[in-house]
């Protein structure tokens, strides 16, 4: 009625003469001051009365610029193609000359890509609870407290992260490969092993081994439909345990993701009580919402503490970032997705911690780094690709140091 009912009753009674186009600017400016407000009153309304049946927040259900977004959305389903196959994929290496390192042999990087994770709820990086107390005991570890993602949607930020594009010109679908590409180009055994769903815009075929979970895709015996993230861990022994030579492995995990109390396998990681154990978070009350998070975010600590501790005997280094952060009811605003513009920074927090294991070198510089441990300077997914190339021995016109955080 708000949005109907006004512009029908104003219509009605509304004279229409001839204006001048000084009059015709003002009354569009006019509109713009009155409308508006009302356009962006989903935004700031109590997210948990903005469900459809209490199991999906629709933002903004109610405002009329959902209509042509909605209509956009499909349209661009049925018009616009969702992947380029990998095979019409340009191949960044046949652009661009690579080298690597003849010092680098049977050495490991392993890109840990987190799901929903904000960083300011690691304690790790200053925050009241004790959500990471695993990784605060780890040495040759440094944690950037102030780390932002490339978009505030999973599918995005994913191929964002592994982009040689920065994030102001990084779109889709993807039109060129990726780090993977390029790590396979150099002799690594390449593999993408994701908790998630295939959902056609991935990078992971461009990997030696490519799985990502469904009920049709078992490489392990017992899968169900919803797996833990330590099975990636099993996984990545399964597929990788026996190879020798050069690695680089991308475990995707599900992280923190809604439902929050569905990401941690049993009471151990219940920790902070009263949990929200409901059908629909929205029904929750702010504390088991934030309960149920810090919760999965222990669980996050435990799979990189059981990471480390499989790759410390081996030359390795881990690269933990979350595709993107969370909101948990903030202003009324919950889960992620929102576009960059309206993203409360939130959705877009994410952690961003490195680590080395024993068999590594480290020069100087990443020592002193290691051991302030936490880092305030501002970071993003630009750093991955730099990073995963420069911190493996590679280097290329493509590769920038000085975004790397092996220098």
């Amino acid at each position: 009625m708000i949005y109907a009912g006004i512009p029908i009753v104003l219509t009605f009674f509304l004279k229409i003469k001839k204006q001048t186009f000084g009059k015709r600017i003002l009354a569009f400016l006019l509109t713009l001051a009155l409308f508006l407000p009302l356009y962006a009153l989903p935004y700031f309304v109590d997210g948990k009365k903005n469900t459809i049946a209490g199991k999906k927040l629709v933002e903004p259900f109610f405002a009329p610029t959902s209509i042509y977004r909605n209509t956009y959305g499909v349209l661009k389903k049925k018009i616009v193609k969702r992947s380029i196959p990998l095979a019409k994929r340009q191949k960044i290496e046949e652009l661009f000359p690579f080298d690597l390192d003849e010092e680098t042999k049977d050495f490991t990087f392993v890109l840990v890509i987190g799901e929903s994770t904000r960083g300011d709820h690691l304690s790790i990086n200053g925050y009241d609870r004790l959500t990471t107390p695993k990784l605060e005991k780890r040495t040759n570890l440094i944690s950037y407290t102030n780390a932002t993602s490339c978009s505030a949607r999973t599918v995005f930020s994913v191929a964002c992260l592994l982009s040689h594009l920065p994030m102001v010109e990084f779109s889709l679908p993807l039109k060129d490969t990726s780090a993977i590409s390029v790590m396979k180009s150099l002799g690594f055994k390449t593999f993408f092993l994701s908790n998630h769903l295939h959902k056609g815009r991935s990078n992971c075929e461009e990997a030696d081994v490519c799985f990502m979970h469904n009920e049709k895709n078992k490489v392990l015996e017992g899968g169900t439909a919803n797996k833990f993230d330590l099975s990636l861990l099993e996984l990545m022994a399964h597929t990788s345990g026996n190879f020798v030579g050069n690695k680089f492995i991308v475990l995707h995990t599900m992280g923190s993701h809604a439902n929050y109390n569905n990401r941690v396998p049993d009471d151990r990681f219940r920790q902070f009580r009263p949990i929200c154990d409901k059908a629909s978070l929205y029904n929750c009350s702010t504390e088991e919402l934030n309960n149920s998070y810090d919760n999965s975010i222990l669980y996050v600590d435990e799979f990189l503490d059981q990471l480390f501790n499989k790759l410390d005997d081996e030359k390795a280094m881990v690269l933990f970032a979350s595709d993107h952060g969370e909101s948990l009811g903030e202003k009324g605003v919950y889960l992620h997705s929102k576009p960059n513009f309206l993203a409360p920074s939130a959705q877009r927090d994410i952690p961003l911690v490195f680590w080395g294991s024993k068999g590594v070198e480290f020069s100087e510089g990443l020592k002193q780094r290691m051991a302030q441990r936490v880092l305030s300077v501002p970071i993003d997914h630009d750093t991955i690709f730099h990073s995963i190339l420069d911190c493996s021995g590679v280097s290329g016109d493509l590769v920038d140091q000085k975004q790397s955080v092996c220098n």
